[in-house]
């Protein structure tokens, strides 16, 4: 008899870490595999869908306190005192929900935290591959390395896996013994692109200040004249805060709205959650704007896919899709006239631009096919 897997998603929202999980899971799909996700007060009608256009068929809700998505990951006092009791009461009852499973997947922390506490308690001898969508947190990761060392069960096996070397090298700090994989997100089914003229610049990207966006808005304001003069027609923002903690972000849509009250009506448009294949149909440059280490950066290899030019702050993950500037140009965080300077060679060199987009496009391509049969080798 075959290993069941559970599949388990640290939250209902459709954001790039679980579109990437999806496509990840389309490739292995089967009888063996289900899928769980929390049921929480946000609508799933959207991660729902996009799990059934993939084929994923056995899906199905598990308790988990909402409310615990509304503190911030750098609250740990209050996520003490208020998650781990929650916590504590949901896991018991998983143990009917998960009885008859023994491997699990777990993506991100969120997920990860309790179904590892659930395992330790009630199951000896599961595998748990636990996905790693972010950067490791000291605080929290030295605990949990301590605890795991302390408690894990001799029969218990945790397989590492990375979205990117950048996250699998700190991970290893944690866990200088474990064997980290590494798995790049994937980009999807996507139409491709011939950019002849650029005229619309996309950034893509939650709401969150450390996603940079406000640095694209001040660009624009000291050079709004220029970018117009160059036949850009306008900037276009899609995103939305969908994580809804209580953390530094949440006034910083209002933030943003104020900046964006400074230039010209019109000139930036905020677009909203829409799916990537509708995203890179509408423009024709991407700036992905992150002011803090990517643990990935999958817009980016959407747009490679796309043949949608990118210019980058190229940190953490981002860097190694990037090569320097192989196959998309960066800038430095902060530096407003380096990202406009970036915008203007993009947009009057076109045929240098074209050269490093098909080079891009072939690079996602490599990408992809290394990415299939690393997931087929792990599962």
């Amino acid at each position: 008899m075959k290993d069941q897997v559970a599949v388990i998603f640290g939250t209902n929202q459709l954001g790039g870490a679980e579109r990437s999980l999806i496509e990840q899971f389309s490739f292995v799909k089967g009888e063996d595999y289900s899928y769980f996700y929390p049921k929480l007060e946000l609508s799933d009608s959207d991660f729902l869908k996009f799990m059934k256009s993939k084929g994923l068929q056995k899906h199905y809700p598990y308790h988990y306190p909402s409310f615990l998505y509304k503190i911030s990951r750098k609250n740990l006092l209050k996520f003490s005192f208020l998650g781990l009791p929650s916590i504590i009461s949901s896991i018991f009852k998983w143990n009917n929900l998960f009885k008859r499973f023994s491997k699990f997947y777990v993506n991100g922390n969120k997920a990860a935290f309790p179904v590892l506490a659930w395992a330790t308690i009630f199951r000896k001898t599961p595998t748990m591959y636990w996905h790693m969508r972010d950067f490791p947190s000291s605080k929290a990761f030295f605990t949990i390395a301590w605890l795991i060392k302390k408690f894990k069960p001799e029969k218990m096996n945790i397989k590492f896996i990375a979205n990117s070397q950048a996250v699998a090298r700190e991970l290893q700090v944690f866990f200088p013994q474990a064997d980290i994989e590494c798995i790049y997100n994937l980009a999807g089914d996507l139409p491709h692109r011939n950019i002849e003229k650029i005229k619309r610049i996309g950034v893509v990207a939650m709401f969150a200040p450390w996603k940079g966006l406000h640095e694209v808005l001040w660009m624009a304001l000291f050079y709004e004249k220029e970018l117009k003069a160059m036949g850009i027609e306008g900037i276009s923002f899609y995103g939305a805060d969908i994580y809804q903690t209580d953390g530094e972000h949440v006034l910083y849509f209002n933030q943003l709205k104020a900046l964006n009250g400074k230039i010209s009506p019109g000139f930036v448009e905020w677009r909203g959650k829409k799916s990537p294949s509708d995203i890179f149909s509408e423009i024709d440059l991407l700036v992905h704007s992150s002011i803090l280490p990517e643990p990935f950066g999958r817009v980016i290899i959407e747009a490679f896919k796309s043949g949608i030019p990118v210019i980058s702050t190229g940190l953490g993950g981002a860097a190694e899709l990037l090569e320097g500037n192989k196959f998309g140009l960066t800038y430095q965080v902060h530096e407003y006239t380096e990202l406009y300077k970036a915008i203007q060679s993009s947009c009057l060199n076109l045929s240098v631009t074209s050269l490093r987009n098909s080079a891009a496009f072939e690079i996602s391509s490599l990408l992809e096919i290394h990415t299939k049969n690393k997931i087929r080798s792990i599962l």
